[in-house]
Formats: structure tokens, sequence, C-alpha cells
């Protein structure tokens, strides 16, 4: 357990005014001044241990003989100087939190302590200085120079034990409720707290230790090691724990009979101009190609070819070619969690109702937010491969607040492989399904509003295709339904630099469980049968097609998006 460090204060103001104590019931006489009355022990003054000595003799009557000789009258002119106590006198009570102070006519002493100091119990205290048993009292000159003062309550302190955590005072008394944890991870050693020194490992006697090394410990992440002191042989069992194969073309890795192994993982751009391969050093690469006959997703396109990469058709008798303006790709999705603010959106924009209704607020409509912990994962591997990419594009947006926001499914352009495609502004193809084929506008565009930083966008009748990675090679495809987006983005000059937000729809139950039916069940990573029924169990929050039935289950996704170039489709 590391030091606890004392409790630091501030300088104290030295602006109180001084208490002054004079040690006298009144003026003496000008021969002599009595010992000034004892303090009590709570008084800041200390009995003079110096008295004047009484030199005071009888007087005695002496009859002088009468002379009949006359002297002339002498005026002793009156002696004005400012009387002084004699050098013999001292009024020094021996403490240095006193100003000591003697004054005539009387011999008075005095005592004053200085405001910046405390006496208590007649001994001078620094201020801040804690009590010398008890570290949640300390002189505080502002508060009472003359007694202790308590700190505040639940402020740090040190009780001297170096076997509690978070000492605080509680009263006038620093207390623990925490206990330091010792355990150093190793089976050959004893895990104790001295209380003076903190955490201590003494070896522990074992015919399955040597000192502190365990004799059992192949090794191997995936086997539990013991020691059956009967027999005073090792045991190794094979484990199911996670584990790391050291291959970035698996994903999964799990401990199966003593051995860690991993699902391979399929790497695919979906873009036929590319090979999709894989590096176990460096995960997916996808290299270009020249020559294979492709689709330029165009209807209008002629011989269509992959060049460098991308796939090149002859557009001559197209009535438009797609073009793109500023844009971000996601590099996060994740599935809200539950029906409050901050994990879905008001997608059927009707206040008094949210779902799932076993936890939501505020018109807030997430209902397949309960399959979070289900979905999260496969979310994270799929943009960590570049797999079903997300991208947006903001149509207009300089020209008033009011624009429209594109959503599409996106590839890496194969002409910049290498590009950090989760860290770096890269160039992206959109897959042309998103596009009309004869006019060449998305699809999926939603009428939107830019409020300072502030997107909001959102449409009854939109409808995106949604592509999500279940497994490594397998893919969930589905409609959205009232897709409506609301976040925060962020800007260099006039180009949007980020989005955090939140996109949300209503997926129909019909469309969604059809689309998991024809997932192979081995693909799923959990029972799909256990999937499909909890999605017959859950009830329909949103009504699609305005028949009066609700016939889909809301959901809100948490997305984040960096910079991003569309240069053309696949």
């Amino acid at each position: 357990m590391s030091s606890k460090s004392k409790r630091t204060l501030e300088k104290l103001a030295a602006g109180l005014a001084p208490w002054a104590w004079v040690l006298a019931l009144g003026l003496v006489s000008a021969q002599c001044g009595p010992t000034p009355p004892s303090p009590s022990p709570d008084v800041g003054v200390v009995p003079d241990t110096n008295p004047i000595p009484d030199t005071n003799e009888p007087e005695t009557d002496t009859i002088e003989p009468k002379t009949d000789t006359a002297e002339p009258d002498t005026i002793v002119p009156e002696d004005t100087s400012p009387e002084q106590c004699p050098p013999s006198v001292t009024c020094d009570d021996g403490l240095k939190c006193t100003e000591d102070k003697c004054a005539m006519p009387g011999l008075v002493c005095s005592w004053e302590l200085y405001s910046y100091t405390c006496l208590i119990n007649g001994v001078c205290r620094d201020p801040g200085e804690s009590h010398p048993s008890n570290p949640c009292l300390l002189c505080d000159p502002v508060v009472d120079p003359m007694k202790w003062t308590p700190l505040a309550s639940d402020s740090a302190c040190n009780d001297d034990n170096a076997c509690t955590t978070n000492d605080h005072c509680q009263g006038n008394d620093c207390v623990s409720n925490d206990s330091l944890v010792c355990d150093d991870g190793d089976a050959c050693t004893e895990d104790t707290c001295n209380p003076a020194k903190g955490c201590e490992f003494p070896p522990i006697q074992s015919p399955c230790c040597d000192a502190t090394t365990a004799l059992c410990d192949d090794e191997n992440p995936c086997t539990t090691d013991f020691c059956d002191e009967s027999t005073l042989q090792c045991e190794n069992e094979p484990n199911s724990a996670p584990c790391d194969d050291g291959d970035l073309c698996t994903w999964k890795d799990t401990c199966s009979g003593g051995s860690c192994m991993g699902t391979v993982k399929k790497c695919d751009d979906t873009t036929p101009c590319t090979l999709d391969l894989c590096d176990p050093k460096k995960g997916c690469q996808y290299q270009a190609l020249d020559g294979p006959a492709c689709d330029d997703g165009l209807d209008c396109s002629t011989d269509d070819v992959c060049m460098g990469g991308t796939c090149v058709g002859n557009t001559s008798n197209c009535s438009c070619l797609p073009s793109f303006g500023d844009a971000v790709k996601a590099t996060s999705i994740q599935m809200g969690n539950g029906g409050h603010a901050g994990e879905g959106l008001d997608i059927d924009q009707k206040p008094s109702t949210c779902a799932p209704a076993s936890g939501c607020s505020g018109g807030i409509d997430n209902a397949l937010g309960v399959l979070s912990t289900v979905v999260n994962p496969a979310f994270v591997e799929q943009f960590q491969a570049g797999i079903g990419m997300l991208l947006m594009e903001f149509l207009n947006t300089q020209s008033s607040n009011s624009f429209q926001l594109a959503l599409y499914g996106g590839a890496l352009d194969p002409a910049n492989t290498g590009c950090n495609f989760q860290q770096s502004k890269c160039d992206y193809l959109a897959d042309s399904d998103m596009l009309d084929s004869q006019t060449c506008a998305p699809k999926a565009a939603l009428p939107a509003t830019l409020t300072g930083n502030t997107v909001q966008a959102g449409s009854t009748t939109s409808t995106f295709p949604f592509k999500s990675a279940i497994d490594g090679d397998t893919y969930l495809e589905i409609d959205v339904h009232m897709v409506r987006v609301n976040g925060k983005v962020t800007w260099l000059g006039d180009q949007v630099q980020t989005f955090t937000g939140l996109v949300g729809g209503a997926i129909r139950k019909d469309e969604l469980i059809a689309g998991l039916v024809t997932i192979p069940a081995d693909q799923m990573p959990v029972d799909k049968n256990i999937v499909i029924g909890l999605i017959n169990f859950l009830t329909a929050d949103i009504d699609t097609d305005n028949d009066g039935v609700k016939d889909a289950l809301s959901v809100g996704l948490k997305v984040h998006a960096i910079d991003a170039t569309i240069t053309g489709v696949f």
C-alpha cells in the first residue's frame, strides 16, 4: 500500500485581531507587582515565574535635631521622561506564540497571542497542525485559536494503518470502511497485510512450490493449473477461457482442449475489383485488380471492367453520372441499451409513447435495445475489419440551414487500400444500389436542418438498406424504415470533420425474422431459434405503413464518424 499523504492546508490569514490577557487584578504599587494569576489550561497565559521580589523594609522614625541655620529653598525640576520597567523585571511566559509586554506605571505584565497561531492546552500550535493523536482535529486560528477545530466530514485523513484505504473523517475520528486487497496472483505466496508496512507476500511451504515459484505453471493460458497436495502431482486441466492465438485472420478466439483456437475471418470488401486476402500478421488485405469484368452499378454503362481496383464502364449512354460532396464514414456503431435519452430517438414523433415498456421515457423508441449485448460485439468486429461501412453525405449545407443528409453502404476505395479507415481520412466507394440508376439521386436522402453544430434529419418515407455482420463471413441485410438522425458535427472550414449522435428507425418484425432464417445456425453467435423467439416475444411499437397496426420494432444506433471522401460507386 502506498504511503498516504498528509492533508495540506492553505495558509491562514493573519488578520485576526490579537487576543490579549492582562495578568493582574488591577494597578499595583510603583514599587512592586504581585504574581499574575495562573490561567486555566485552555487560556493562552502562563504564570509569571519571575515575580518582583519584595524589598521594602519597615520604616523607623528618626528625629533630626533642629537647627536655626536657614537654607535657601532648592527647586528640583519635575522628571517628565516616560517610566520604564527596570531591566530586572521580566514578563517572559516561555511561549513562542505570545508577545510578552511589561507596562508602567505598576509593572503590569500582559501577554498577547499572535493572530496566526493557536494556544491549545498551554501548548503553541502552528496553523494547520494536526492533533498529535487525531488527524481529524487541527489548529485553525480563524475558527478558534484556543481549541482544536474538527475537519469537515468525509475529509481525507490517515489512520496510520497501511491495511486500510479511503481513510476519512467521521465526526472527530479518522475511520476507514475499506481494507487493502493484497493479491500478487502467485499461488506460492501467502497474501497478508502488515498494518505498519502494507501488503506482504511470504512464501508458502508447499510441495508444489519452490520458494515463490509455482512448479505447476505450464505457461498455457488454456489450462487451469493446480497442485494435488495429496499426490504431490501437478494438474493442468483444459479450460474455455478467452485467448489470443496471435492470428489476425481469426476472431472470437477461445480455449478448447488446452489450445487457443479462433474462427476464420472472411475478408470481403464487397468490391469485385479487389482480391481479398488475409495476412496473419496484418489482417485483411485487398489487392487491386485490372482486367476482370465487373458491374459498376450503373444500368446505363457498358463494357464494365476492373481498372486499378475500380470498376469502370462506358458511360456515354448514361443520362447521369454520380458525384458526391462532403462526407463522413462511421468508425463505430453501437445499439442503444433501452429507451432513454442518449440511447435512441422518437421515431414516430409521439412523445407519449416509448419502448421498450420495461425501461423507457420521454418518447424514446428503441424496442430492439434489449438485443444490444448480442449485436454490439458483432458491430465492433465489423468496423475493425472494414466490413459493412456506413457513409453519410452532407448535401448543400452551405446554401442554407436546410439540406439533405444521404446515407450509403460503402467500401474502401482500392486506390488507397493501405489507408487506416478507423483513424484517417480515406477514399470510399458508395453502394450503387443506394442511388437511383436514372437520376443518380440518393435513395436514402433525409430532409435535414443545421442549427449551430446540431444536425436533425428524418423522414417517415425514407428506407435505408442496412447490412450488419453477424459473423466473419455472414451478414444480416434488413431495411430500416422511418429513418431519423440527431447529432453534433465539428467543422474545419466549410467541411464536416466528425459526426457524433444517433441514427434511429423501425425494422419490420416479419422482415427481420425472414433475414435471420436465411443465416446458417452455426454462423450465429447464439442459438438462432432463441433470437427469433425473442423477436416474436417483443411487442411491435411502430406502424410503418399507417394501417393502424404496429408492425415494426424501433431501434436506436449510437454512431461516431470521421471525415471521408466518396470517390465513386461499386
